[in-house]
């Protein structure tokens, strides 16, 4: 129960993103289920054990692919679905605490903090890269068609 609350928690972020970058009203729900989708994804992930860089990974691929999807079918930018879909995935707490035991000189503490911030913020950046490239050679070989010709004599 607690996951599907957070889950939908995460969708709200999402679409409350969305409004803030002045997104159109018929593009959130699918907003919503990007969020949603990617916290879930990066939840189940966690708790199979894998790490918060993998999951996020694996979170930010699986709706950079829904976000490419999208916008095909709804004629609209990439950046319409994905920026606002990734939001719940960044970092901030992981940034926040860095930036706090910097300052108050405990630069072990901050060195990890910051370690697993670029991380997973490499992780995020990798996983919309992947899932780019992957629906672009899709389109790819879709358009290429063998044409034919006839032979004049």
């Amino acid at each position: 129960m607690n996951l599907i609350f957070l889950s939908v928690m995460a969708g709200i972020a999402a679409v409350s993103f969305s409004v803030f970058f002045n997104g159109e009203r018929k593009t959130f729900l699918a907003v919503f289920s990007g969020g949603f989708t990617a916290w879930l994804v990066f939840s189940l992930m966690l708790s199979f054990n894998y790490s918060e860089a993998f999951s996020s990974f694996m979170a930010s691929l699986i709706v950079g692919l829904t976000g490419e999807t999208l916008s095909r079918v709804m004629k609209k930018p990439v950046t319409v679905f994905l920026i606002p879909s990734i939001i719940p995935l960044v970092p901030g707490s992981k940034i926040y605490y860095m930036m706090y035991h910097l300052v108050i000189n405990e630069s072990l503490k901050s060195y990890e903090f910051g370690r697993d911030t670029f991380l997973i913020a490499g992780a995020i950046s990798l996983g919309v890269l992947f899932a780019s490239v992957f629906s672009r050679s899709i389109i790819g070989v879709r358009r290429r068609r063998v044409v034919h010709h006839k032979q004049s004599y």
